[in-house]
């Protein structure tokens, strides 16, 4: 590829023609102008991206090993939701050739893995493991409180950016980036958010929904329950046709705030409303519409 020029690769969705050709374009050209930066250092840099429970192994971290190696028995340290996490490598595990590491199916276990590779990690207490931080390897000789302080830095540095002196709200995200990019969203004066909101009486309407059908406490069947008692009730519609179509949340009254959960879809929907009709296609808007208007 001469500079100044620009290859083209075409590819077809439907047939999966050019992908090969787009792949090895990718390949050489890497190689030509980030040698650098593919060259295989022992260091280990290494990503956490799902943590979840396989069968067989219980909780396992799905990683990205870019360098280093990775041992079975090593030492390592994860950032956890309530601080640092060490703990010893169980098992590493990989998918079979040309497989998914998110596909469910059997895995090969390995004794050493070489970066770069795409590494199931079985090991204990990673239940509160944090996806997008870093792992860090402890080997011998190492501190082991300075390896605690720098697997934690990057949760510290979004605890760091975030307000905590007045009143707020509470922002859930599946990944390190995620909860980056929601902060800095919240941050911009356009986002009001409202004060806490109470259920009023007067506009509250009763609506018949069925009738006991069955009465629990502690797990055993009763036949009545009296006033200050917390028991499970199962609720059957006198209609048999909305049998299966009505569900029934949880209890509050007058005393508990009301909390509005703000989802991604929701947002575009504001942004749809307030004129910037490109950041979302009219048609799920539309059909998203209907179903906040079929709402009860």
């Amino acid at each position: 590829m001469a500079a100044g020029t620009i290859s083209i690769v075409p590819t077809s969705a439907i047939s999966g023609e050019g992908i090969p050709d787009l792949l090895l374009l990718l390949a050489k050209w890497s190689q030509k102008t980030m040698v650098e930066k593919l060259m295989f250092r022992e260091e280990v840099q290494c990503t956490i991206l799902e943590v979840k429970v396989t069968e067989g192994f219980g909780t396992t971290i799905d990683v990205i090993l870019v360098n280093g190696t990775l041992r079975k028995g090593d030492q390592i340290i994860v950032c956890g939701m309530h601080g640092p996490i060490v703990t010893t490598i169980r098992a590493l595990l990989t998918p079979p050739p040309m497989k998914e590491i998110r596909v469910k199916g059997s895995y090969e276990p390995h004794e050493v893995i070489k970066a770069a590779q795409g590494i199931k990690i079985a090991a204990q207490g990673l239940e509160h493991c944090i996806p997008g931080s870093g792992l860090y390897v402890v080997r011998p000789g190492d501190n082991l409180e300075d390896a605690k302080e720098a697997v934690m830095q990057d949760m510290s540095s979004v605890m760091r950016r975030i307000d905590k002196t007045g009143e707020g709200v509470c922002v859930q995200a599946s990944t390190l980036g995620s909860l980056e990019a929601w902060l800095e969203f919240l941050k911009s004066p356009a986002v009001n958010i409202p004060e806490q909101l109470r259920l009023a009486l007067q506009f509250v309407s009763h609506q018949g929904v069925g009738h006991v059908a069955s009465i629990h406490l502690n797990k055993k069947p009763i036949d009545f329950a009296t006033k200050g008692q917390e028991v499970s009730i199962s609720i059957e519609s006198t209609k048999p046709d909305e049998q299966q179509k009505q569900q029934y949340g949880r209890h509050f009254d007058k005393d508990d705030e009301l909390l509005i959960v703000l989802k991604r879809f929701q947002l575009d929907l504001d942004r749809f409303d307030n004129g910037d009709e490109g950041s979302v296609d009219p048609a799920i808007v539309a059909k998203g519409q209907d179903l906040e208007s079929s709402k009860v």
